[in-house]
C-alpha cells in the first residue's frame, strides 16, 4: 500500500460485489475525481467532502506511482 492512501467507507454496501454496487461505486469515484462533485456517495457511505477532509493527498500520490 502507498503512503497516504486511505480506505473510504461505502456504508451498508461495504463488501458487496454485485455489479450494481460496483457500477455505483465507479460513478461516485468519477463524480469526485473527474467532475469535482464531492456531494456524491454510495448509499450511506462517505461523501467526497469527508474524504478530501482527510487531507492525505492519496489520489495524486497514487497517480504518480502507476505505470
Amino acid at each position: 500500500m502507498l503512503a497516504g492512501l486511505v480506505k473510504v467507507g461505502i456504508g451498508g454496501l461495504e463488501g458487496a460485489r454485485d455489479p450494481a454496487t460496483r457500477a455505483r461505486t465507479a460513478e461516485v469515484l468519477r463524480a469526485w475525481v473527474a467532475d469535482g462533485d464531492l456531494d456524491e456517495r454510495v448509499t450511506d457511505g462517505e461523501m467526497g467532502r469527508a474524504v478530501v477532509g482527510l487531507g492525505h493527498g492519496g489520489v495524486p500520490d497514487y497517480r504518480r506511482h502507476t505505470p
